[in-house]
């Protein structure tokens, strides 16, 4: 069973975090969706991710199938569910097979398709620390900055790095069925039929994650899909624009509901 934890009480809300992230990324969003939508959030752990547990298949089909046992667990008939990056093809991928349980889609910085693969680095440098068996924060910081440059992508990252009972850290996550899955990860399964529900497509206006060329496609598969653009956000839109983000998934929420 998945790892959730929940905020708030109405209308559910499911929040699917992107690669390398933890349901726990998303509190202080979701304390804004609880107040300002009524609504019950639910933050998921996927597989390999935060508290839950570690397998070897991150298929985007395998982990919507995970995510409907979790929902049969909370005894959920339907819910809205918002995925961010990866989190938002495990939604699409939901809502496309399981279109009966699903409210309302909302796609943050995403698009059906297979993309180029961007975290090889990433990857290889946690895995580095992984063999290190770092003893602090610090030294495995250090081993991350040979290959990623970024400060805050470092910090992002090392949020999943926990102390261990014998001693040292350790990653939660499970970083080498990551890379084995990486492949499936950055593609886009094979998936019967479309999701006729609302549907709404947030993108990054600096990000290239979704682009003009991606919106027939996105259609194809969710006729009724609405699109959106945060001018001055990258990937990491609920973040950089936390704001705007949330005006726009509590006045969507607010609509279907």
């Amino acid at each position: 069973m998945l790892h959730y934890q929940e905020v708030g009480a109405g209308v559910p809300l499911v929040i699917l975090h992107g690669l390398f992230g933890s349901g726990d990324n998303w509190r202080s969003l979701a304390k804004d969706f609880a107040e300002q939508a009524e609504a019950r959030v639910i933050l998921v752990d996927l597989p390999n991710h935060g508290s839950s547990p570690h397998t070897d298949d991150m298929h985007y089909p395998r982990m919507a199938e995970e995510v409907h046992k979790l929902m049969s667990h909370l005894t959920l008939d339907s819910a809205f569910i918002l995925g961010h990056s990866m989190g938002g093809k495990v939604a699409m991928t939901y809502a496309l097979s399981q279109p009966q349980a699903v409210r309302g889609l909302i796609s943050a910085d995403i698009a059906p398709k297979r993309y180029p693969p961007a975290h090889t680095e990433i990857i290889a440098a946690m895995q580095e620390v992984e063999q290190s068996k770092p003893e602090s924060r610090k030294s495995a910081d250090e081993v991350l900055a040979t290959r990623i440059a970024s400060k805050p992508v470092r910090a992002f990252l090392l949020k999943s790095l926990k102390p261990q009972s014998g001693g040292g850290y350790a990653w939660a996550l499970n970083i080498d069925a990551i890379a084995e899955c990486y492949p499936h990860l950055v593609s886009w399964p094979e998936v019967d039929g479309r999701y006729d529900g609302p549907a709404l497509f947030v993108a990054g206006g600096k990000s290239s994650y979704i682009s003009a060329d991606d919106i027939e496609g996105i259609e194809e598969l969710f006729p009724h899909a609405v699109f959106e653009s945060i001018d001055e956000a990258g990937h990491w839109l609920h973040v950089e624009q936390r704001e705007t983000f949330t005006e726009l998934v509590t006045g969507f929420l607010s609509k279907h509901s």
